[in-house]
């Protein structure tokens, strides 16, 4: 009886060890696939932050040639005030770095506006995958103490 007892034991504790086995496999493969997702996400991120830094050098060039077309009127307007009189050169210089203001305030927002955006669509992505790494980072240490503690 204590045989019979013996192999049942014997034959429940490889049931498990396999049992066990399957799951390390499976856990396996899902990291694989994380790790695959991951890497597409991050190329995915990668791109945007391409996309987004092409267009903020374009966006640089941009504001650079309307600084130096401005900074060109700003003498052009400056040489004529001082031909009619001193005050009116300064209200149009005034004038001219309100507007000035205006433009780049109109472009910082409109910069910010597509920074965030770009931040909406890239964020669930990342999120899913770090939150998809860190439910398999959690099975896979399950899967290991078990797998320990059944070597033990």
């Amino acid at each position: 009886a204590s045989l019979q007892l013996a192999k049942q034991q014997e034959l429940g504790k490889q049931q498990e060890v396999e049992r066990l086995k399957a799951l390390v496999q499976r856990l396996d493969a899902g990291r694989e696939e994380l790790a695959t997702r991951l890497k597409e996400s991050a190329g995915l991120v990668r791109a945007e932050r391409g996309q987004a830094e092409a267009q903020a050098a374009a966006r640089l060039a941009a504001e650079q040639a309307l600084l130096e077309k401005d900074a060109a009127v700003a003498q052009l307007r400056q040489t004529v005030a001082m031909l009619d009189e001193e005050r009116d050169a300064l209200v149009a210089e005034v004038d001219e770095k309100a507007e000035e203001l205006h433009a780049l305030g109109a472009k910082l927002g409109r910069a910010s506006e597509a920074a965030a955006a770009a931040e909406q669509l890239l964020r669930p992505a990342l999120d899913r995958a770090v939150a998809e790494s860190e439910q398999r980072g959690k099975q896979l240490s399950q899967a290991a103490a078990e797998r320990d503690a059944l070597i033990a």
